[in-house]
């Protein structure tokens, strides 16, 4: 059978077909959903939190969470499925920072915290969330090296606790 026309697929899962050509990102995606963007000429996949340009080949991703509630600013770490101290990731190899993502299950009116970043104690991103459930930013280009520490901290600004805080970053070798 041959289509001569566009096919609505309603996010189901066909083969040997053209990505969607949009000029901004679909409104309401699943993870695996893509779409190629006709302003910028690059293919985006939807991974659950954020569209990542294909481009940019994602190596590793990193993510944290803290289970209950925090009612001061902490490190996350994540390991094994439970949370541990101030234990920091070592990198295996050299790479760039892509995207980070934040969410919290709780957040309130005129409450504002960050998700940050550390390379070997010093600050290197953040992402402030304000007034909402999660956030996400794809304008990094910090780069790492071999043997740097990573550390995620949730800085609670102007909230009085946060609910199962949770910070990812993606990164890709160089």
């Amino acid at each position: 059978m041959q289509f001569i026309s566009n096919i609505q697929h309603n996010q189901n899962q066909s083969e040997q077909i053209v990505i969607h050509n949009l000029a901004t990102a679909p409104t309401s995606p699943i993870e695996g959903q893509m779409y190629q963007n006709t302003v910028d000429n690059i293919m985006y996949y939807y991974n659950g939190i954020l569209w990542i340009p294909i481009r940019d080949k994602i190596t590793f991703q990193l993510s944290v969470a803290r289970n209950g509630t925090i009612s001061s600013d902490q490190d996350l770490r994540r390991q094994n499925g439970t949370s541990t101290s101030n234990t920091p990731y070592i990198l295996a190899f050299d790479c760039v920072l892509v995207a980070m993502a934040a969410n919290t299950t709780r957040s309130g009116n005129n409450e504002t915290w960050s998700a940050e970043l550390f390379k070997n104690n010093t600050l290197e991103a953040s992402l402030n969330i304000i007034n909402n459930t999660k956030a996400y930013s794809m304008s990094y280009t910090n780069t790492f090296v071999a043997g740097d520490e990573i550390r995620f901290r949730a800085n609670l600004g102007t909230s009085g606790d946060l609910i199962r805080p949770g910070i990812t970053a993606w990164f890709r070798e160089v």
